[in-house]
């Protein structure tokens, strides 16, 4: 979806979020996000991180607020990547913030709030 200023300036995603970018190799990657979703007590929204492809890291999100994310890349993948990367993150459920408002209608699917991500090369590319 659009930027939107929560504060900071963020996307707001559905249930699936994808961001392709150039590189040699990765050696992690840097982000925060977060949720409004409610329930997080009842129903914790489960979060899937890959890289062309491969799980790197899934959990639930238990608490509301922004959070700090960094996940590693394996090497293995940078030789086969051909210089193209693609981030993708999955959420198990979604929320519509006001879908009944007729005044103030948004019925879009959301999941978590993401900004500030940064791709970390591997230390001999810096």
């Amino acid at each position: 979806y659009e930027p939107n200023d929560l504060p900071p300036v963020a996307r707001w995603m559905g249930e699936r979020a994808r961001v392709r970018f150039p590189a040699d190799s990765v050696a992690a990657l840097r982000l925060d996000l977060m949720t409004h979703i409610p329930d997080l007590g009842e129903r914790p929204p489960g979060l899937e991180f890959f890289v062309n492809g491969v799980r790197l890291a899934a959990f639930s999100l238990v608490r509301y607020g922004w959070l700090e994310l960094q996940i590693s890349v394996p090497e293995s993948i940078s030789p086969n990547a051909g210089g193209m990367f693609e981030f993708e993150i999955r959420a198990d459920r979604t929320w519509q913030p006001r879908p009944g408002d007729a005044n103030n209608r948004d019925d879009r699917e959301l999941s978590i709030a993401v900004c500030n991500i940064e791709v970390e090369r591997a230390a001999d590319e810096r």
